[in-house]
């Protein structure tokens, strides 16, 4: 029989501190079913742009790059993107202008579904999608074209 001292007062800043980092933690772990992949949204050349995320990626301005993004500031050798436990995470491979996630810069950090990823002027986000990628890959491309159209 579960009493009330079996419930958790969550208005204890402390636990309330503690159900929110399990709730981050939720949010950057595995999707089921689905894989991770970077979508350019920001940028003068590369919107739209969509790639499949593979553990060891690297992301620069040219090869031996294995995602090569045509905009400025972007270095040769810019970020490296890994998935550890599931977790898709950036480092910064002491880039000129840096690595920045939601404004701030940083060295090597989670990326969360959605958060935005700035390489110079590109601005990429993390997506998740399952196998049947044919169809979203479309209505993606087609989203991010109308948007570039309306700037």
């Amino acid at each position: 029989m579960v009493g009330d001292d079996d419930i958790p007062d969550f208005s204890d800043k402390e636990v309330a501190q503690d159900r929110t980092m399990v709730t981050d933690g939720l949010r950057l772990g595995p999707h089921v079913g689905q894989k991770p992949w970077l979508l350019v949204v920001g940028g003068k050349r590369c919107v739209g742009m969509l790639f499949e995320v593979r553990n060891g990626m690297t992301i620069g301005r040219a090869a031996p790059a294995d995602v090569v993004l045509n905009e400025e500031g972007v270095s040769r050798q810019h970020a490296r993107i890994e998935v550890v436990a599931g977790v898709v995470r950036v480092s910064d491979l002491a880039s000129s202008n840096g690595v920045r996630l939601g404004g701030r810069r940083v060295k090597i950090n989670p990326l969360r579904d959605g958060e935005r990823l700035r390489l110079g002027d590109a601005v990429l986000t993390l997506v998740h999608m399952d196998d049947n990628t044919s169809v979203v890959t479309t209505n993606l491309r087609a989203s991010v074209d109308a948007l570039a159209k309306v700037k």
